[in-house]
């Protein structure tokens, strides 16, 4: 029988190895649209979800709004915190297709840079809503990087010793009670002698507080992973948790260090050790370290530490775990032993190349100049991957005007996933919901039943203890998202979950007038040398048809004049190559309907 996995809220998390997920070099941020998160908020049932994935500094926008009071008049990124209201970047409209949203475009690094620091918000405005009828904040899918410096300095009474430790800590990225992880990797170096305990405490800076929890403790260095409580999170975020490393010596601490959020920004951390050296090297000495990449994606800051050897050189090289690559910087040792801080510029190539987790610290000895301890670069960002549903990927398909827009996040060490959907226009309520193993044009199982997360045919939820299988199989881009209705009882649409969307469910052949939508017909298709389009439309208007290939690029433009009643159009497409095209028609600011269409 198969392992079927339940859309739970559990409370026990399984401890995991840490294993880095397939990183795919893009950053995920996304946005559930509400009429609560308007300011002031608007009464309304609409709902949306809009996921924004960014690779350099091209944005892929996918979105899809449902039950809105009428069709969208504008859509915008806005500048502005949760709590206020601000300036529209761009007016997105022209690219609103029904209830849904797609265009592939360019941000700017300072663009970016706010929606890092959680300062844009995206806006979806109606004639009855002209200020926005449903709107959200954009959220970069990533855990959250704490780290601490530990020394004497900071006991309470202080310690004198030389001793100093590093530490990171990362929490999973949104506060449940059931989903409060925290990794720790703490290295300490100089100690009076060997640590007796270590503890993470609560407490402000320069007083003493109790044990929240004690620390795993291997030699000088601290690993594990702790399943907290929304208190303890909640006293994390505020800079109210200390690392305390107990000696025989001092046994109520030798050194401590007050755990701070590293800032907005993108995280890594990292063990640095002898295995991870190409080849390995068999070395007692460790190492710990976190890396902050600002908001701004210009300046990385870095702090190392390091146990048990007397480093000959250090760097930063560019290179992916199991190879070696070349010194980029060197590493800038402190007033402390074997303690390393500093600041870095960051080209568009190294975020590029760090986002990837190929970037590693290395540590040379003169019995090992290649490397003695080495460590890689780990990014804290989640796998994004995302879906756009339809009828057309169903196996059979299905002819049906419903979509959606969803994606899943994955935590690095592939323990647990977030996800969000949500559709619009089904025939009837959803009766079930899955997630399904197999490729595109693939039926298979269900993986994960999430009928009991169905809320007004969406879905927002965690997947804990998601088990290795699962994983692999979703960062293989072989699972789908199927919501089931009683018309369509073995799927109406469905979603690939994968790094882009599917290019099948980018077209939408509805033509909306005055909220009505009326079926538009575009014959023949495949098509060799004429192509017709024909609708009834209650509108007399001037438009233009518009036709793109596949990577958005403009081949042809034509002005139609559409008349009340029957409408024919005949466009010439004897002189395009062949291959796929995008065929769009447009009025004004409304983009009227959008087809595929094959050239042969």
């Amino acid at each position: 029988m198969k392992k079927h996995y339940k859309m739970l809220f559990v409370l026990f998390l399984l401890s995991t190895q840490l294993v880095s997920a397939q990183r795919n070099g893009r950053m995920l941020f996304s946005a559930r649209l509400t009429g609560a998160k308007e300011v002031p908020a608007v009464n309304t049932i609409a709902k949306g979800l809009i996921t924004a994935v960014i690779v350099g500094n091209e944005v892929t926008i996918n979105a899809v709004f449902d039950s809105l009071s009428g069709p969208v008049t504008a859509c915008h990124f806005h500048k502005g915190s949760s709590t206020t209201t601000g300036s529209s970047i761009t007016n997105y409209v022209s690219s609103v297709r029904g209830n849904r949203l797609y265009l592939k475009t360019t941000l700017t690094n300072a663009q970016i840079a706010d929606m890092i620091e959680d300062s844009i918000y995206f806006n979806v405005h109606t004639a009855l809503n002209g200020s926005g009828e449903i709107r959200g904040q954009m959220l970069l899918q990533s855990d959250l990087l704490f780290d601490a410096f530990a020394n004497g300095a900071q006991e309470v009474p202080a310690v004198t010793t030389t001793a100093s430790a590093i530490g990171s800590f990362v929490r999973t990225l949104f506060r449940t009670s059931a989903n409060n992880r925290v990794e720790y990797k703490v290295v300490a170096n100089g100690l009076s002698g060997p640590i007796t305990s270590a503890h993470l405490h609560y407490g402000e800076f320069g007083t003493s507080g109790r044990v929240a929890y004690p620390l795993t403790i291997n030699g000088n260095v601290l690993t594990g992973t702790l399943v907290t409580t929304v208190g303890f999170a909640d006293s994390l975020a505020a800079g109210l948790i200390y690392l305390n490393i107990h000696t025989a010596a001092n046994p109520s601490g030798e050194i401590r260090g007050q755990i701070f959020y590293e800032g907005d920004g993108i995280g890594f951390d990292g063990l640095i050790e002898g295995t991870q050296e190409v080849p390995a090297v068999t070395s007692t000495a460790k190492g710990a370290m976190y890396v902050n990449i600002r908001s701004t994606l210009d300046t990385l800051d870095y702090g190392i530490q390091i146990n048990g050897l007397t480093p000959t050189l250090a760097h930063f090289h560019n290179g992916a775990a199991g190879t070696n690559g070349s010194p980029l910087f060197n590493l800038t040792p402190t007033a402390f032993s074997n303690l390393y801080s500093g600041k870095i510029a960051v080209t568009p190539a190294i975020l590029a190349a760090m986002i990837r987790d190929s970037f590693y610290a290395n540590f040379h000895t003169a019995a090992n100049p290649g490397g003695e301890i080495r460590g890689q670069v780990l990014s804290v960002l989640r796998t994004g991957l995302v879906s756009n549903l339809c009828g057309g990927q169903e196996v059979p398909a299905v002819t049906t005007n419903a979509s959606g827009a969803g994606y899943v996040s994955l935590s690095r060490d592939k323990s647990n996933i977030f996800l969000d959907v949500v559709t619009n226009g089904l025939s009837s309520n959803a009766t079930v919901a899955h997630i399904h193993t197999g490729a595109k044009g693939v039926n298979g199982g269900v993986a994960v039943d999430l009928t009991a997360a169905l809320v007004g045919n969406s879905i927002t939820g965690v997947i804990n203890n998601v088990g290795a299988v699962l994983a692999d199989t979703t960062l293989k881009s072989a699972t789908y998202f199927n919501f089931h209705t009683t018309a369509n009882a073995g799927g109406e649409i469905r979603g690939q979950i994968a790094p882009d969307l599917v290019q099948e469910c980018l077209a939408n052949a509805t033509l909306e007038l005055n909220g009505e939508k009326f079926a538009v017909k575009v014959a023949p298709n495949p098509v060799s040398s004429l192509l017709n389009i024909s609708f009834d439309s209650n509108e007399q208007l001037n438009a233009q048809i518009v036709i793109t290939d596949l990577a958005g690029r403009q081949i042809a433009t034509q002005k139609a004049q559409i008349l009340r009643g029957s409408n024919n159009i005949d466009v010439n497409v004897a002189n395009w190559n062949n291959g796929i095209y995008f065929i769009q028609m447009r009025q004004a600011n409304r983009l009227l309907f959008t087809e595929k269409v094959v050239k042969n």
